[in-house]
């Protein structure tokens, strides 16, 4: 009886101790990515949705969770949502986690964001040339971007080919009219979109 009281304790203090240290977001993909890489997949589209004062914040309406569904991570955010999207003998699937639940895995009839998302790889590579030109200036500012509200994050990942796109709800939503003169604002909206569209 003592030592099954015991093994219980342990057993608690283990769950509370693993359930208190927060997750590494960026190793638990790129762990996610390394496995997919070695069963066959070439080709992924991994998308992460978080925000920064989800307490506060009102989820957007596209959002792919629900609230309260998200979990703090070591990076300084609320995650809320993790999908890997990836083609595996010319089939489609996308790999849900998070960090409360189980993986699930689903099969997806069509999937345009992956063949969207190699498209537009020239142009994010020349958003990155464009950044890294006005960096060197002594002075530059970019329209505002709201930090409590969603933030969307999408890499896509072809043999050695990694890209990323990343995107604010604002500057979809609100503050468009100030972002929209950027030449990649609007191919990242529309690979949300997509991406979107695909996990519906």
């Amino acid at each position: 009886m003592k030592k099954a009281a015991m093994l219980i304790l342990f057993i608690l203090s283990v769950c509370s101790v693993a359930n208190s240290q927060k997750i590494s977001i960026i190793t638990w993909s790129s762990h996610i990515a390394d496995s997919l890489r070695n069963a066959g997949v070439d080709t992924m589209l991994y998308y992460n949705e978080v925000c920064g004062e989800c307490s506060v914040a009102i989820l957007p309406k596209d959002s792919l969770t629900k609230a309260g569904v998200g979990c703090d991570v070591k990076e300084s955010y609320t995650q809320l949502a993790n999908i890997f999207l990836y083609r595996q003998r010319g089939r489609y699937y996308s790999l849900e986690f998070n960090c409360q639940y189980p993986m699930i895995k689903r099969a997806l009839g069509a999937c345009l964001s992956i063949p969207y998302a190699l498209t537009i790889i020239k142009i994010l590579n020349a958003r990155d040339a464009w950044f890294k030109k006005r960096r060197k200036l002594k002075y530059f500012f970019l329209p505002p971007i709201v930090t409590d509200v969603a933030q969307y994050a999408a890499t896509i990942r072809a043999g050695k080919l990694r890209q990323e796109a990343n995107i604010s709800a604002d500057q979809q939503g609100e503050y468009h009219y100030l972002w929209k003169r950027y030449f990649w604002i609007d191919p990242q909206i529309k690979l949300f979109r997509l991406i979107h569209q695909d996990l519906k």
